[in-house]
């Protein structure tokens, strides 16, 4: 989604003008309303006039014609970082879909490992509940005889 009106006057006049009402009449006659720039009145906001305080809006190519209409040194640097970003944000913009898709991915191997160490847990658990009730039977049914060697492991306290 591209802003139409992305950079706010306030943020740029001093570049160009000594004063913020002399920028304004200038973007006022050199530009045209709805186009290059949107005013926008802030609600309850007053200037030290009492008049409704007024943000100008303009858009990228407005803020190029009007910073390179006065100061030409500021407009080159400015042009050259701004196409120097420009560039690169489709880069990082796949980068960053890239790294979301295996973040995901990754998500998903761990959930993956998460699930097959609960499985092994329960695998384990019943595994040493059927040796031990297997063990219990032999007992029980006295088909076990090898007490002496069954203390001498240390499996049982004497």
């Amino acid at each position: 989604m591209e802003i139409t009106y992305p950079v706010n006057l306030d943020s740029c006049w001093m570049l160009c003008y000594s004063a913020k009402d002399k920028a304004v009449r200038a973007l006022k006659e050199n530009f045209i309303e709805g186009v290059d720039y949107q005013p926008l009145a802030q609600n309850g906001e007053r200037t030290r006039g009492g008049q409704n305080k007024i943000d100008y809006y303009l858009s990228v190519s407005c803020l190029e014609y009007f910073i390179a209409r006065k100061v030409r040194p500021v407009f080159d640097v400015y042009r050259e970082v701004f196409h120097k970003t420009a560039e690169m944000l489709p880069k990082v913009s796949k980068s960053s879909a890239a790294d979301k898709r295996r973040i995901a991915a990754l998500e998903k191997e761990l959930e993956r490992t998460r699930e097959a160490l609960r499985w092994t847990r329960i695998i384990e658990r019943q595994e040493v509940e059927l040796k031990c009730s297997c063990f219990h039977y032999l007992v029980k049914t006295k088909q076990y005889d090898k007490w002496e060697e069954y203390r001498r492991t240390g499996i049982i306290k004497r």
